[in-house]
């Protein structure tokens, strides 16, 4: 009898070593390439960091196998651009900045990734963010509306002139934007895909808006209205 109690223990003790081992196994971080002096980390918590010097080029975290593991994307100071698609990244939800960064072509492709906020180091002389949402440094151009945003209305900065083409692409919250006079240029498509959205509250005239907007293909849905403040 005595035999057998020691034969079961060593078998849960077994079992619960290579458990364990598996486990740690599945905490320890993945990491690869990213480009020539370039590396990709990704922990366990779905933090996914990119390290080293220079541009990061035509990154894919499908092809690596990991998009539905990442939570977190950090550009590391040193980076330069962060291009690619992260568009399968289905759970991802923070694009945080460095202060090297210069480009971010990941944000501006048609496969846009879904976001609730963009995070910026207040070192970068480039970019700037207020609220999650990504602006040029002098905030006088509105670059990228995260499409998983909360709230139902957002009031662009004064200091704004333009919007980017695509800003507020699948905004999925927002019911009413109000725009200041200031902004002169509007991109197309400023509002595709932004099902829920009912009014546009512009703080200059009707006829500066006609102007604002001829020829441009906003993208506005059908049962969006404009209002003029001016």
């Amino acid at each position: 009898m005595k035999g057998k109690i020691l034969a079961i223990l060593s078998i849960v003790i077994g079992v619960l070593l290579v458990a364990g081992a598996l486990a740690g196994s599945a905490m320890q971080p993945k990491t690869g390439s990213a480009g020539k002096g370039l590396t990709w980390t990704l922990d366990f918590k779905g933090d996914l960091t990119i390290s080293g010097k220079g541009a990061v080029k035509n990154f894919s975290p499908e092809k690596l196998g990991i998009d539905q593991k990442v939570k977190r994307v950090i550009v590391a100071d040193g980076v330069t651009a962060f291009g690619g698609d992260l568009s399968t990244c289905a759970g991802l939800r923070e694009l945080v900045l460095g202060a090297d960064a210069a480009k971010a072509g990941v944000l501006f492709i048609e496969k846009r990734p879904t976001l609730e906020r963009v995070t910026v180091a207040e070192e970068n002389t480039v970019f700037m963010s207020a609220d999650g949402v990504l602006y040029n440094k002098e905030q006088t151009s509105l670059l990228f509306y995260p499409s998983l945003k909360k709230g139902e209305s957002f009031t662009v900065p004064e200091t704004v002139q333009e919007l980017r083409e695509g800003v507020f692409r699948n905004a999925k919250y927002l019911t009413s934007v109000t725009l200041p006079s200031s902004v002169t240029s509007i991109g197309k498509n400023a509002f595709s895909g932004c099902d829920q959205l009912q009014k546009i509250a512009f703080g200059g005239t009707e006829d500066q808006w006609n102007a604002l907007t001829e020829g441009v293909e906003l993208g506005l849905p059908a049962a969006a209205t404009v209002e003029f403040e001016g």
